[in-house]
């Protein structure tokens, strides 16, 4: 008995779980007695990246940041395109004025730098 046909029987003995990085997902599976070919390749891909991307620290703490405090999230994405393109001292300036203004103040800042960076 083949590999694939171990598989498509159930029958899978341990000593052939290293050959398991070898099957190919599009065996054909019986579901109620109806023989179908299943590509989940894709789907296998898709899970995945979403468990890789999810369980990466740096992007675990920025959508937290984005659903908390979603004015801080603008302020800083806003701060982070402006910085490459300005001195330091302008820069220092810049956050030095938008830390004293109030809420409303700085959501109409952010927009407008928005606006003129993005």
């Amino acid at each position: 008995m083949s590999f694939e046909e171990k598989i498509r029987c159930g029958v899978l003995d341990i000593s052939d779980i290293s050959k398991l990085s070898k099957i190919d997902h599009n065996l054909p599976i019986s579901i109620t007695n109806t023989s179908q070919v299943l590509d989940r390749s894709a789907e296998i891909k898709s899970l995945l990246g979403d468990v890789v991307k999810h369980s990466n620290q740096n992007y675990a703490t920025a959508v937290t940041k984005a659903k908390t405090d979603r004015l801080a999230w603008r302020k800083d994405k806003v701060l982070r395109t402006m910085r490459p393109r300005m001195s330091a001292d302008r820069y220092t300036d810049i956050c030095k004025a938008l830390a004293k203004l109030d809420g409303t103040d700085l959501n109409e800042v952010v927009t407008r730098l928005e606006m003129r960076w993005a």
